[in-house]
């Protein structure tokens, strides 16, 4: 709330005296749609039955309209009825008379701060020294009832947008959800909103081509991984009703979607304006609710290994007292040490000292639960990479043309299976129920660390 205040002046015999105009103190505060009354007097000790004029204007704050602007709203008073600016010649009773039942008229949704100018001049009456004028300003803030009274009335308040919680979709079909902004002083004035499908591994850029996690559908736009619109707050919130993701074809995985929302800077007293924002996300699971593999059956393996190896960590240096030939998943070759317990129906028998790693987001086929120590059987999604974590600086992991589509292997081990989507590494330490994931600009400096055993980053 800010208005300027008046001085008192007295006559000075043969000279011109500066007229002025005393303005309500502090400014009324009210909400949109509700007009409220504002006090204004006219004074000038000399000015006797002269003429003056008073103009009046309701402020272009964001500069763009021009002197006057009916952005904000209009007044009303004895000379002139719902107006953005108006300019009357007449005795400083005429005037008082008129600015009693002054009025400002918030304009249709405006929330905000509305200036309004007033400028008095004298017509030179009466003395020396030629015409001269005073100008002062009100500004009054038009807020949400919540804040009406309080010092939160002038201040810009935080845009924000809805999301629902994370969505699953199958392969190849879209999903459809609402989205919604929101601002309690916006009003009608415009916001701006940007949409991004992500680029979880960092390699297109804040939005990503088409075919890479698929795109999305709103009312300004179709079949997009990008878009930015400015709008009113109502414009952006029916064109998000039908906000509708597609997955790209065959895409399964994580699709982050990146909403960010500004009010430019409406409303508020601040000058320059100051604009707000606010950035939420939601990710859509494609191709399965989650990513974590359920057992078929829950009933614990109570099978005892009758062979027990001595090295359990990849970076143990200890020489294990099983000398048997630690064979890679995939080697037909036969291995010196069969330890009794294995899962079915794999029929490979593994090495007692071969500890392993396994990744999947499919359903295992084993009937019995996974304990730490024991061998666990995954059966393979399509296309998932199998490999070895190397300790170089240039690969995390070799390749390997193994087209097997299930393996066994010891909890442990420094085998890896490595399912890669779309950048992200989803890892299984030592068989257990909950995958962890990786991104890979994460893994590249501290492989050392993942191929040790070592908490991950």
């Amino acid at each position: 709330m800010v208005s300027t205040a008046s001085v008192s002046a007295q006559d000075v015999p043969g000279v011109n005296d500066q007229p002025d105009i005393t303005l309500q103190s502090p400014a009324p505060d009210t909400t949109p749609g509700v007009s409220v009354s504002v006090s204004a007097v006219v004074s000038d000790p000399d000015v006797g039955a002269g003429n003056m004029e008073l103009e009046i204007d309701i402020s272009d704050l964001d500069g763009i309209g021009g002197l006057s602007t009916s952005d904000y709203g209009t007044f009303s008073w004895g000379l002139g009825t719902n107006v953005t600016s108006d300019v009357e010649v007449t005795t400083m009773a005429a005037l008082n008379a008129a600015l009693t039942t002054f009025t400002f008229n918030p304009g249709p949704g405006f929330a905000g701060t509305a200036r309004i100018i007033f400028e008095i001049d004298d017509q030179g009456n009466t003395g020396s020294g030629g015409v001269l004028s005073r100008t002062r300003f009100i500004d009054i803030d038009v807020c949400a009832p919540s804040e009406l009274g309080s010092a939160a009335c002038a201040v810009n308040n935080q845009p924000d947008v809805t999301l629902p919680g994370t969505q699953n979709t199958p392969i190849n079909t879209p999903i459809t959800f609402t989205v919604s902004v929101s601002d309690v002083d916006v009003g009608t004035w415009d916001m701006e909103m940007e949409i991004d499908i992500s680029d979880l591994d960092g390699i297109g850029g804040l939005s990503v081509p088409a075919g890479d996690y698929g795109t999305f559908t709103w009312g300004f736009g179709t079949n997009v991984t990008s878009d930015v619109q400015i709008d009113s707050m109502a414009g952006l919130n029916t064109a998000l009703l039908s906000f509708t993701y597609t997955p790209d074809a065959g895409f399964t995985g994580m699709a982050r979607i990146i909403f960010e929302i500004d009010d430019q800077g409406n409303s508020g007293e601040e000058s320059p304006k100051n604009v707000l924002s606010r950035t939420r996300f939601i990710d859509i699971n494609v191709g399965t609710a989650t990513n974590t593999p359920t057992p078929t059956n829950t009933a614990a393996d109570t099978a005892t290994p009758t062979s027990t190896p001595t090295d359990t960590t990849v970076a143990d240096t200890a020489t294990p007292t099983n000398t048997a030939t630690d064979t890679p998943v995939g080697d037909t070759a036969t291995p010196t040490s069969t330890p009794t317990d294995t899962v079915a129906p794999d029929t490979a028998t593994p090495t007692a000292t071969d500890t392993g790693v396994v990744v999947s987001t499919d359903t295992p086929t084993s009937t019995a639960t996974i304990a730490p120590e024991r061998l666990c059987l995954v059966t393979l999604p399509v296309g998932a990479v199998q490999g070895r974590m190397k300790a170089s600086a240039l690969a995390f992991w070799a390749p390997d043309p193994s087209t097997m589509t299930t393996v066994l292997l010891p909890a442990g081990s420094s085998w890896f299976i490595i399912n890669e989507e779309n950048g992200f590494y989803e890892l299984w330490i030592a068989c257990q129920a909950n995958p962890v994931w990786i991104p890979i600009e994460l893994l590249e400096p501290n492989y050392d660390a993942v191929w040790q055993g070592a908490p991950l980053p």
